[in-house]
């Protein structure tokens, strides 16, 4: 490990742990429960604030390919030498075609067997009411 990442890791290992109820996650769930209980407990004030959340959506669309970006424009700056990025790209392309590979051989067979499972519903009253 060289001197520089040792430095980091001292550094970051010497501040003091911020508490939990100031931590991203912690805050990004407590929004969460928030809006779950407006929502119950005040069903017109949700609705009024549809648009926020339609903001906050349309906001993040914006920003992730810009952020993805730099994140990896930043994560190939500073590797030390080409191979590892081209092992790293590598990798990256394998694993990528892998799920995709899986993902696109299991949605037929998802798709498939939902359709068998409506077509046995359909005859029953509960799923005809459903419908």
């Amino acid at each position: 490990m060289n001197s520089t990442a040792s430095e980091s890791v001292e550094q970051a290992r010497s501040r003091a742990a911020r508490p939990f109820y100031l931590q991203l996650w912690f805050l990004v769930l407590l929004a969460m429960a928030a809006g779950m209980a407006l929502g119950a407990l005040y069903p017109d004030a949700g609705v009024r604030m549809a648009p926020l959340g339609d903001t906050f959506i349309k906001a993040i669309r914006v920003l992730i390919a810009p952020i993805i970006f730099c994140t990896v424009v930043h994560g190939i700056a500073g590797m030390a030498s080409m191979a590892k990025v081209g092992r790293v790209a590598f990798k990256a392309l394998i694993y990528f075609e892998v799920l995709t590979t899986t993902t696109l051989s299991r949605t037929p067979l998802s798709a498939r067997s939902a359709r068998e499972t409506f077509s046995k519903c359909s005859t029953s009253r509960c799923c005809a009411e459903w419908r």
